[in-house]
């Protein structure tokens, strides 16, 4: 099971992705492409160890987990829109093979009622469970902010038609969106909202298009207008009837089918280029060290008679012989290589009569294979993973794009959106049973049971009726048993721990409970988890436990670091003196320019993390000029400095004066200065006028750096507070680690502002690298 993370059991078999060239290009072989590809912004494709991650994710055997290390920047929502991709496309491909989606449901034969109708359970068919998608994290913004970002307009290529019941995630979202792929659960306040937005809206909600696509008539009454069809019914166009219905789920079934056979058709031949690649070099290797030593083979008189220059000779060539015919029978195996005479007698040419022709034959068939393999991998327009490649160096090697060419991933782009399509028109087709067990899912929601043992038994399917919908949903860690809590052990396909890093392990416990596959993403080198409890007492705990405190107790341990050590693909790096490892590791950055980039990759990545962001124009920056350190030498209570207070209200009103919109974040290591920052902009007259309720700007940009974990801007004021001589024990401690300094830096996109005493903070640990970046 997925818990058995918890004892941090290291699997039996590990791979190396940072030194095995060879797992590195096992990882990325085409035939674990999934066939589905999320259109997202730019179409750029996934770069190496991004694709590795999905690849291997898709391949993740249940009870497994996967953990994913990714530092600030570096793709780990773009990998999860993959992630869900590959998913929805998969689970389509299994719809596509119902006739009818009806048939997809059966009757339990239990029935509740409510009011003076009965709603009918309905079981699903287990071919389409498990895909299911639960997105967790003890970050409330971290699971809005992803289930938020899937479903929005800039989360898809410009250039895509896809959408996907858009008026229900338009008004989930409240902003612009392309399809109902994601929603935010977890707490009663969400779930409240979902159900609400969901399924009981009037004008936009799924209740009212079912009905319509049942169809029956279904109007809006507003008092003093004529009645009229809800928005979504004119916006989507549903059948009116079954039979409309189902004639359309053929035409997109048959569409989805189509695309599908030529995506594989096309990861099938690029996998053989592959394979063709590994084995046929080998054989051709393998049969010239042969050939070469079969020159010298002594003449027909010492084979004869058996001379000992000819028995010195066999037992040289022995080794030889046995390698050629291994290469070969191996190539037999992945059908490159035809079964030859000489392989059956399980020798080399030169071991036998007519060694001449033998060899001469062995040469024909090799020669042509080998030849057009070379032509197909000249002829390719995409980055090849080989032994040969590995010697471009860590930064071309990282950013490349494996095996694909661009017009291969538009066909999986198109796929992916086909089977959206696809989802939709099972949805209509499959109308009266979903209907009935996505009622009975927003009771289900509320953690609540449906009054009977026989019932409640068919909450896991009316749990996946609504994930057939709605693709992936969020909680946090906090609402899993509120939310989920009657569902039996592994009903749910995936858990996908975002911000793993920040999440004590005990936290995840429900969810992975609940799930059969884990992909937990996260970075231990940013925010840690937040401990309560003092150390002494947590340490006294552990003991009396037997259990090693550094290891899984937080804030040491987290989520993160667990699965770290519990997962099959790794990765390790040096860290100060020693070195520490961790799961799949992203390392293309793509959101901090400089000095944003170099400072967070010198303290916190040894410098590997590879630059892929190109130049960008900033307002605030022309505004404010560069990123510096503004060097106040003021004094202060606790560690609040007034000073630096005016500095940061200062550089805001410069900012809003020009007319610019401060998207930026005001951050700091100390509760106490994050307090002073609220009170004094909230005192300035000049951000009071410009900035539509103050309040709530304040309250979600100006903070400590725990509390913007997961979330990014144009720019940031990190106000470092502790301005007296005497608190070397404050700036000691936020400069003892570089989980502070690396997640304030990398909030900001295009420019960074500092705030506090230089001479004072420069000397603080990890601060000195600061000082040495900044002017």
């Amino acid at each position: 099971m997925l818990l058995r993370y918890l004892g941090a059991k290291v699997p039996a078999e590990r791979r190396d992705l940072k030194h095995d060239t060879a797992a590195i290009e096992q990882a990325v072989a085409p035939a674990s492409f999934p066939a589905g590809r999320w259109p997202g912004p730019g179409r750029h494709p996934l770069v190496l160890i991004q694709q590795a991650a999905v690849n291997l994710a898709a391949a993740t055997a249940a009870g497994e987990i996967l953990a994913v290390n990714g530092p600030p920047g570096t793709g780990k929502t773009t990998l999860l829109r993959d992630v869900v991709a590959g998913l929805v496309t998969e689970r389509a491909s299994v719809m596509a093979g119902f006739a009818d989606p009806e048939q997809a449901f059966t009757a339990s034969g239990e029935t509740l009622k409510a009011g003076a109708a009965w709603i009918h359970l309905y079981r699903l068919d287990p071919r389409l469970k498990g895909f299911e998608m639960l997105v967790a994290s003890s970050n409330n913004k971290a699971v809005e902010n992803v289930s938020g970002e899937l479903p929005a307009k800039g989360a898809i290529a410009t250039d895509s038609e896809m959408r996907y019941l858009e008026p229900i995630a338009q008004k989930m979202v409240g902003a612009p969106s392309w399809g109902l792929i994601a929603a935010v659960l977890g707490n009663s306040s969400n779930r409240y909202a979902f159900k609400d937005d969901f399924w009981w809206n009037a004008d936009n909600g799924l209740f009212a298009y079912l009905k319509a696509v049942d169809g029956r008539e279904v109007e809006i009454d507003e008092p003093g207008k004529p009645s009229r069809p809800p928005h979504i019914v004119t916006a989507l166009d549903p059948p009116r009837s079954r039979r409309e219905a189902l004639g359309n789920w053929r035409q997109k079934r048959e569409h989805f089918r189509q695309l599908e056979k030529r995506v594989n058709d096309t990861l099938a031949q690029i996998e053989l280029l592959r394979v063709r690649g590994i084995h046929l070099p080998l054989v051709e290797q393998r049969f010239e060290a042969a050939e070469k030593h079969g020159t010298d083979r002594p003449g027909w008189f010492h084979r004869l008679f058996g001379t000992r220059r000819y028995r010195d000779w066999k037992t040289d060539h022995a080794p030889l012989s046995y390698a050629l015919v291994e290469a070969c029978q191996i190539a037999s195996q992945e059908k490159l290589w035809p079964e030859g005479k000489s392989l059956k007698l399980g020798r080399s040419p030169w071991l036998g009569f007519g060694a001449t022709k033998q060899a001469a034959a062995f040469r024909q068939r090799l020669a042509p294979m080998a030849t057009e393999w070379r032509r197909d991998k000249r002829a390719r327009a995409a980055d090849i993973i080989d032994e040969e490649f590995f010697e471009n160096g860590h930064t071309i090697v990282q950013k490349a794009a494996p095996w694909l060419t661009e017009a291969e991933h538009r066909e999986r782009d198109a796929l992916f959106e086909a089977a959206m399509d696809l989802h939709r028109a099972f949805l209509d087709a499959a109308a009266k049973p979903l209907r009935h067990n996505l009622g009975l899912a927003m009771q289900v929601l509320d953690g609540k049971g449906l009054g009977s043992p026989a019932r409640d038994a068919v909450i896991p399917d009316i749990w996946s009726s609504l994930f057939l919908v709605v693709p992936a949903v969020s909680t946090t860690f906090a609402s899993v048993t509120a939310m989920l809590g009657k569902l039996p052990p592994q009903s749910l396909g995936w858990l996908l721990i975002d911000e793993a890093g920040q999440a004590a392990p005990q936290q995840a416990v429900g969810a992975l409970l609940r799930a059969n596959h884990a992909i937990v993403v996260g970075d231990p080198i940013q925010v840690p988890p937040v401990v309560m409890l003092p150390d002494c007492l947590v340490g006294a705990i552990c003991r009396s436990f037997g259990v090693d405190a550094e290891r899984f107790s937080a804030p040491a341990a987290s989520v993160q670091t667990l699965a770290d050590d519990a997962t099959a693909w790794f990765a390790e790096f040096p860290a100060g003196a020693g070195s520490r490892t961790v799961g799949v590791p992203l390392l293309v950055h793509r959101r901090c320019s400089e000095p944003m980039f170099k400072i967070a990759n010198s303290v916190a990545y040894e410098n590997l993390m590879v630059q892929a962001k190109a130049p960008r124009n900033s307002a605030i920056r022309a505004c404010l000029g560069p990123s510096r350190w503004i060097d106040v030498q003021g004094s202060g209570r606790d560690k609040w400095c007034p000073a630096e207070g005016d500095e940061a209200v200062h550089l805001l009103e410069q900012i809003i004066a020009k007319g610019i919109a401060p998207d930026l974040y005001v951050v700091t290591p100390f509760v106490q200065v994050a307090d002073g920052l609220r009170a004094a902009i909230r005192e300035s007259a000049a951000l009071n006028a410009a900035i539509p309720d103050i309040g709530s700007w304040v309250f979600e940009r100006v903070g400590t750096i725990h509390t913007v974990q997961g979330r990014e801007a144009e720019a940031v004021i990190l106000v470092l507070g502790a301005p007296n001589p005497d608190q070397t024990g404050a700036r000691g401690w936020a400069g003892k680690q570089p989980n502070l300094l690396n997640v304030a830096v990398t909030r900001a996109k295009e420019a960074l502002y500092v705030i506090g005493n230089r001479n004072l903070w420069s000397t603080a640990g990890v601060f000195a690298v600061l000082d040495a970046r900044l002017e």
